[in-house]
């Protein structure tokens, strides 16, 4: 694995993907962190981070709010708002769902 590639890449959606991000759309808080503070989170992990898992992380993984978006299609993921999980995903035809959106709000 090339990390000086993965590191100027990094660097690079830093500057472009997820400033631009952060300026449209902000986060609901200035830190993250895991076990009652105790451990910050990272606004995204890389080879740099857990390089012996061996992926070929450019082709593999990418990064957040990029092709091909393994790790999903917001930047800065669900720091910005809380995650969200839709009631269905479809529900066979489009009167089938049309009806079953009606249920759900009933």
């Amino acid at each position: 694995m090339d990390f000086k590639a993965v590191e100027e890449r990094q660097k690079q959606w830093e500057e472009t993907t997820l400033r631009e991000w952060f300026q449209r759309q902000g986060e609901r808080k200035k830190q993250f962190s895991a076990f009652q503070g105790m451990v910050p989170v990272k606004t995204v992990y890389t080879p740099l981070d857990l390089a012996e898992r061996g992926l070929d992380f450019l082709k593999d993984i990418g990064y957040p709010g990029e092709f091909p978006y393994t790790r999903g299609n917001e930047p800065n993921m669900y720091r910005r708002k809380f995650w969200e999980m839709s009631q269905y995903s479809g529900f066979g035809s489009a009167d089938e769902t049309n009806q079953r959106i009606k249920d759900l709000l009933g």
